[in-house]
């Protein structure tokens, strides 16, 4: 709900200033993922960045927010990774002040929900709007329980208030994460799971990129694949078949599609001999011209870094098309402390480079899915 800034209580002390925000259970690692995501993205003003705590981070847009909000959502785990979304369009110096503009703005005879930050002011700025007599007399209820409207209020620093109003069908459909309110809510990615990894992972791949994967039909081959979560996901796409190569058991479920195979075996093993097991169980699966289908090669297994990348995907690029993708989630160890993931992810692209994948298209990216300790890489076979 947009205000006319000639009508607040003190004009000088108000700014418009759109804005969007995140907060969440207190976590460095996430903190430094969403200040990266939401600083480098074209929806925000990276000069503006208003909060930058290790549970909460909020920049300005030069967006309407709840377009920029929609443009953020694109992105796999921006908003499941997060407690709670926020949005508005004000700025104003000081609680008290702020008390003042809001009460005159909350709509007659409305039901307002109320979303604060830090925890801390809810229950202060809860006690002062019950005890304000002008809301009282604009027969306006400050309740969870069917609101009509919204009132986002972040207090920065002790002495800015960030504010916003909105119906409650723009926070149902715009602001709301998803499952809000709804402890039914079926998830079409699995939270915090091997899937998450792979869309995010996807959705970070260049147009170019993911035009030469699905553009027609792909072969995936999925090493270290159990129990099958990055298997399933691409599985379900149209026009993907997947090959899951692991000597362990996958979900008992994923058997039984017609358009993946398991191959229970090492990845030294689906390589070797002539014809390869996995040269006849791609061809039994995709046709003779398998080998142009065959334009991904992805691993998730929970191994070192070193030899996930040595023993089981480097095995498995002789056959795949040039041109074709790598995404391998690095498992880095605990402790390791920022030198030893620099060192790991540096091991881990010599080896690539020394296997002939091109050098410029290997990026590292820590994704809102990863885990504190995991990055993923994304690296791209060069074409003849």
């Amino acid at each position: 709900m947009r205000v006319n800034l000639e009508n607040l209580q003190d004009k000088e002390k108000t700014q418009e200033i759109n804005f969007v925000g995140v907060n969440f259970k207190e976590n460095i690692s996430l903190s430094k993922r969403y200040e990266d995501y939401l600083i480098q993205n074209e929806s925000t003003n990276p000069d503006i960045l208003l909060s930058l705590y290790p549970d909460c981070v909020v920049i300005g847009t030069p967006l309407d927010p709840l377009l920029a909000l929609d443009n953020l959502n694109q992105r796999n785990g921006f908003s499941r990774c997060s407690g709670r979304i926020f949005a508005g369009n004000y700025l104003t110096q000081g609680e008290d002040q702020f008390l003042l503009e809001i009460q005159d703005i909350l709509p007659l005879n409305s039901r307002v929900r109320v979303h604060c930050y830090p925890p801390t002011y809810s229950k202060q700025l809860l006690d002062n709007l019950d005890l304000s007599k002008v809301l009282k007399e604009n027969s306006v209820l400050i309740t969870p329980s069917t609101p009509t409207h919204l009132l986002v209020a972040l207090l920065l620093d002790n002495s800015r208030v960030c504010w916003g109003v909105y119906t409650d069908t723009e926070y149902k459909e715009r602001i709301a994460r998803p499952g809000d309110g709804d402890p039914n809510h079926v998830f079409s990615i699995n939270f915090n799971k091997a899937q998450a990894k792979i869309a995010e992972s996807v959705q970070l791949l260049s147009e170019t990129e993911k035009k030469f994967l699905f553009d027609e039909e792909l072969l995936v081959v999925d090493v270290g694949a159990a129990p099958g979560g990055w298997s399933a996901y691409l599985a379900a796409l149209s026009q993907v078949s997947v090959i899951s190569v692991d000597p362990a058991e996958l979900e008992p479920n994923l058997l039984n599609l017609p358009n993946l195979r398991h191959l229970k075996l090492k990845a030294e093993d689906v390589v070797g001999g002539c014809p390869t097991p996995l040269q006849v169980s791609a061809a039994q699966l995709c046709g003779e011209n398998w080998t142009r289908k065959y334009r991904l090669l992805i691993c998730d297994a929970n191994l070192d870094v070193r030899d996930s990348v040595r023993d089981l995907v480097l095995p498995l690029t002789s056959d795949l098309l040039p041109g074709g993708i790598l995404v391998i989630t690095l498992k880095l160890g605990r402790r390791v402390g920022e030198e030893g993931i620099l060192r790991k992810v540096e091991a881990v692209k010599r080896l690539l480079i020394t296997a002939g994948i091109e050098e410029v298209s290997i990026r590292t990216v820590w994704l809102f899915s990863n885990s504190k300790n995991e990055r993923t890489v994304l690296a791209r076979k060069p074409f003849l």
